[in-house]
């Protein structure tokens, strides 16, 4: 054998002991649900850590972009800034508080309701678009209208319905 592969087969050893030795990263600055969770989990250490080094190449592009005098690219910075914040904290804490996911924030966060509020009368407290145990499924507009009829109370005026005739 020559002595390059001498060393390198000494340095393969090294490595493999040194791999034994420490064992699998600990992950200490991340929550232990995060590092915890399957890799094939939407929300997964590894899925999220991509999604990070892909928002902080779009605020590369977007600053590369302002610097060239797009007017849009500001905003585009400060919005892509916010959710690598969001993305980062939901690493530490464990809590995902984003309104969006994956890596150009192109899907809708679903949200589950774990405790029901109730207002005074009894009708409980609901928002459009959060599924709710007790009806085991997600909260339309029809359902909001139909609930608010059995508490014989006006329908909502939700977005882009009931607009004043001129």
């Amino acid at each position: 054998m020559t002595d390059r592969a001498v060393l390198l087969e000494r340095l393969e050893k090294a490595r493999a002991a040194k791999a034994a030795k420490s064992g699998s990263p600990k992950y200490s600055m991340y929550s232990e649900y995060v590092v915890n969770l399957p890799d094939d989990d939407p929300l997964s250490l590894k899925t999220v850590r991509g999604w990070i080094k892909e928002v902080q190449s779009q605020i590369s592009a977007y600053r590369t972009a302002w610097k060239g005098g797009d007017k849009k690219a500001p905003a585009k910075i400060a919005q892509y800034q916010g959710y690598k914040s969001q993305l980062e904290g939901y690493l530490r804490s464990g809590n995902y508080t984003s309104n969006f996911q994956g890596p150009n924030m192109e899907s809708r966060t679903k949200f589950k309701c774990i405790s029901m509020a109730y207002y005074s009368d009894g009708r409980p407290k609901r928002n459009l678009g959060v599924w709710y145990p007790d009806v085991r499924k997600e909260w339309t507009i029809e359902d909001d209208d139909m609930e608010r009829a059995a508490y014989k109370l006006p329908p909502y005026p939700h977005a882009g319905r009931n607009k004043k005739k001129k």
